[in-house]
């Protein structure tokens, strides 16, 4: 099974806010464009296409409500200002958090305690 981890900052508050991870199945990264939802591959491309990292745009994110599976859809919002935005997003992407967020650990998922049981 495909996914891939991604970090995310709210854009309400790009310098304070937490940095979330968000895992993605294959539906929500592969596949076209339709009647502007995209998934993330296609919306990169998009992006990319207009000479713009996707670091460098305000995306919304939703689900998809006409996928029978949980389907997240991106739409570029706007880009971020140059002088106030980007800088802290770049610092912020770069972060411990962000880089926690993305990487995946097997052996940390290993070691992590069971969960706890309930009583009978």
């Amino acid at each position: 099974r495909f996914q891939r981890r991604i970090a995310v900052v709210l854009a309400n508050n790009i310098e304070h806010s937490d940095v979330f991870q968000l895992v993605l199945p294959a539906q929500s990264i592969f596949g076209k464009a339709d009647n502007g939802k995209m998934p993330l591959e296609a919306y990169a491309n998009f992006i990319g296409g207009h000479g713009l990292s996707i670091s460098s745009v305000v995306t919304e994110l939703k689900f998809d409500t006409a996928s029978a599976t949980p389907k997240i859809i991106f739409r570029a919002v706007r880009p971020l200002d140059n002088d106030s935005e980007f800088p802290i997003a770049v610092e912020r992407g770069q972060s411990a958090e962000a880089l926690a967020a993305i990487s995946f650990n097997p052996a940390q998922m290993d070691r992590a305690p069971a969960p706890a049981t309930a009583a009978a």
